[in-house]
């Protein structure tokens, strides 16, 4: 029993349902939407009734919202061009000698860049930290051989794709896993060094120039929110992936007069009901990382904010579905923020290109479900 048995990877999907019929769906091309027609009971929530006849879940808008490009400063853009070529080096690197947690870590600093400043200063900050241990005479011998370091990965993503790595990652994103990722060189530290710390010196400007551009816009949308609702106490539920972006939002947010509270998966499950409580009682914001993603009961809110967006489908719907239960009185509304020019627009491809193939093999379309 499965709500979300399509993670939109055929391999993964043909897998499962062979533990229903191992000779019907022997091989990946034996499962199709009339092959699995015997085996698939699916009441979808628009559909599901209550004893009266009357719908068991109110209803769901979820909205796409593409940030102008206006919203970025010219040292913004730059931080985000100069930080890109550093990747891109990175990553040739990572090809050259196959080595896929370097490539991974270059997918990984290009989504918290685009996340936010804070995000990427936090990670820039640590590789810094290590790559100028490396570099220390003293210290050198010590890391021969340094190497990686992936404890729940299977061994096919380890031999897969760096997008395969991350798809992995993002299962469990408040792992330590990017740190893991910290240790090991990519290119020549010397010059890696001197190429982070240029970084961090544009981040630091950045920081003295203003707050993030998707932080500008979600401070708009709350108070629209807010307008439309016709709430100034409307609470919302705002994720994303990355502790250095919820620590700027909860400062930034409290700032402009809003209680804050915040989950994420350094807590335990006793520590996790402090921010709960707080949240359904007295904060008007929650922050989450996928930690909150799933088996929290929320109805009491309505409205979700995906700050940035994971590559995996299914995470956005059970984000959503922290609010859009049984019990809930209320519309929900979902906004989900792509900032405009930058790899969130090929996290949207592939999050597209996964709601095809849980069409292609579900016949279920679930695009305005997820992203619009």
């Amino acid at each position: 029993l499965t709500g979300t048995p399509h993670q939109g990877k055929a391999d993964q999907f043909h897998r499962l349902v062979q533990f229903l019929d191992p000779d019907a769906f022997s091989t990946p091309d034996t499962v199709t939407r009339e092959s699995l027609k015997p085996y698939l009971l699916r009441t979808l929530k628009k559909d599901a009734i209550t004893m009266d006849g009357g719908l068991l879940f109110v209803e769901k808008t979820v909205h796409l919202a593409v940030l102008p490009k206006d919203f970025q400063t010219d040292l913004q853009r730059r931080l985000y061009a100069e930080t890109t070529d550093y990747i891109r080096k990175g990553y040739a690197a990572a090809e050259n000698s196959r080595r896929l947690g370097i490539g991974f870590l270059m997918v990984l600093v290009q989504r918290r860049l685009a996340s936010s400043a804070a995000a990427l200063e936090e990670t820039l900050r640590k590789r810094l930290a290590f790559l100028e241990q490396i570099a220390s005479p003293n210290k050198t011998e010590n890391c021969i051989g340094y190497g990686l370091s992936f404890p729940f990965m299977t061994e096919g993503a380890v031999k897969g794709s760096v997008q395969e790595a991350y798809d992995e990652w993002s299962m469990d994103p408040d792992s330590d896993i990017h740190e893991e990722s910290l240790k090991a060189p990519s290119f020549d530290p010397s010059q890696e060094i001197e190429w982070i710390r240029r970084l961090l010196d544009l981040v630091e400007n950045l920081k003295a120039e203003g707050p993030d551009p998707k932080a500008l816009y979600l401070l708009e949308l709350l108070r629209r929110l807010q307008q439309i609702e016709m709430d100034p106490k409307a609470k919302f539920l705002i994720f994303t992936e990355f502790y250095g972006t919820q620590n700027m939002l909860k400062e930034y947010l409290e700032q402009h007069g809003y209680a804050v509270a915040v989950l994420n998966g350094s807590m335990n499950l006793y520590e996790r009901q402090e921010p709960l409580q707080s949240f359904r009682h007295n904060s008007q914001i929650l922050i989450s990382t996928e930690a909150g993603g799933e088996g929290l009961n929320l109805q009491f809110a309505h409205l979700v904010i995906n700050y940035d967006l994971p590559w995996n489908p299914m995470r956005i719907e059970q984000r959503i579905g922290r609010v859009h239960r049984i019990g809930q009185q209320h519309s929900v509304t979902v906004y989900n923020l792509l900032l405009n020019d930058t790899i969130e627009h090929r996290v949207v491809e592939i999050l597209s290109e996964k709601l095809n193939n849980i069409l292609t093999h579900l016949g279920i379309d679930k695009l305005s479900d997820v992203l619009d």
